[in-house]
């Protein structure tokens, strides 16, 4: 598993005769773990710059060069883990060579995962704690064999704010939170976490089902999570939460701009359901879905019948869009085949012969094509109902 490493400062050379001054740096991630510095540029003409490394421990005699070059930046790789490095930074000019820079302090610390987690593949039937025989009986078929984390049960308890569950992410992902549906309030370090609106059962009677919660991550970055009763919980006995994650591989960037007859609003209940209508969103909104974007379209176009190319647009993040279709409809179009109907979801509208709109969904890339045909497009079935309309990202 890959790690983040820490920050440190960056180091500024201002003159090749005296001591350089430090100044903060950024740091970057890779499969081992490894530090960019950065530096100002000498006034004058210089050969370049050497940058020399040591640990703590060793002696401050600083003898060969780690990096030596012309730019004012370099990586160092190979770095150990929970280590303490040093580093400074000489200009050249022939056989002049300044000082030392000031001694730049850095420290490997890769959020590695404690010992009491276990690490397995996350799947219907898999023991989900360290300490119990309980099983997941249905996990949503998207999350199948995602890198998951199990906690021991016992730890329900626990009220750590942070520091709790510590990993690093090894790509650029989504790091996916399970946490009992019993509780009427998650803790606070949820608080950046979006809810999905999936859930997993579980073998565990007293315990309805886990609630999945989501948030992106990238390449490097410690994941830091609380524990199962942090300030901000509400509710009575539940169990620990459970961890898994996935990479975000990009789609096809294509271009793909939405067309100006249709309109954008937010996700709300009052919203307006068409362009070219006063219809309304009246309830039925999961929480999940307020605030994402509403596409509007024209009313009046219901009875389109191109089998693509209607509706195109590109999606911004990796996740669901979903497609809320007129419940009169007895037969969905053939591009709507292979997205998943949400059917403990509907969406009521202010409409008196439209009794509420039915919620498929289907996963995209970042950067894929949402390529939607008509309302009436090849498979569709015939009776009179308004046109659809579409909710996506985060």
């Amino acid at each position: 598993m890959k790690k983040k490493q820490g920050l440190c400062q960056t180091i500024r050379i201002v003159s090749i005769l005296f001591p350089l001054l430090i100044i903060f740096f950024t740091t970057s991630a890779a499969i081992a773990f490894r530090v960019t510095l950065a530096w100002d540029t000498v006034d004058g003409s210089i050969d370049g710059y050497q940058l020399f490394v040591r640990k703590h421990g060793q002696s401050y005699n600083y003898s060969q060069p780690a990096w030596k070059g012309t730019a004012t930046t370099c990586t160092i790789d190979d770095l150990e883990d929970q280590t303490d490095y040093y580093f400074v930074v000489r200009a050249f000019d022939g056989s002049l060579t300044s000082s030392n820079s000031n001694e730049c302090h850095y420290t490997v610390d890769g959020g590695v995962l404690d010992s009491r987690f276990a690490e397995t593949t996350l799947t219907s039937g898999v023991e989900y704690y360290t300490d119990r025989h309980y099983q997941l009986t249905h996990v949503p078929s998207f999350y199948d064999d995602m890198e998951l984390i199990i906690t021991p049960n016992d730890d329900q308890n626990r009220t750590d704010a942070s520091d709790y569950l510590t990993f690093a992410m090894p790509y650029d992902g989504t790091v996916y939170v399970a946490y009992d549906s019993r509780a009427t309030q998650v803790p606070n370090w949820l608080s950046g976490f979006i809810d999905t609106g999936d859930i997993i059962e579980t073998s565990l009677s007293t315990q309805a089902s886990l609630k999945i919660y989501c948030r992106q991550y990238a390449d490097g970055d410690v994941v830091n999570l609380g524990a199962n009763k942090a300030e901000g919980f509400v509710g009575y006995t539940v169990s620990n939460y459970i961890v898994f994650y996935s990479d975000d591989v990009g789609g096809t960037t294509a271009n793909c701009e939405l067309d100006s007859v249709f309109d954008e609003a937010s996700m709300a209940v009052g919203e307006y359901v068409y362009t070219d209508r006063n219809y309304c969103i009246t309830g039925g909104v999961p929480d999940w879905m307020i605030g994402r974007m509403l596409i509007q379209t024209p009313n009046d176009e219901r009875f389109n019948r191109t089998a693509s190319g209607y509706i195109r647009f590109t999606n911004p993040v990796n996740w669901w869009v979903y497609v809320l279709f007129d419940s009169r409809s007895s037969a969905i179009p053939d591009w709507l085949d292979g997205w998943e109907r949400r059917s403990n979801y509907e969406i009521d509208t202010s409409l008196t012969t439209q009794p509420y709109l039915k919620v498929y969904r289907k996963m995209f890339k970042s950067g894929q094509c949402v390529d939607l045909g008509g309302n009436y497009g090849p498979g569709a079935s015939d009776e009179n109902r308004s046109n659809y309309t579409v909710v996506y990202g985060r």
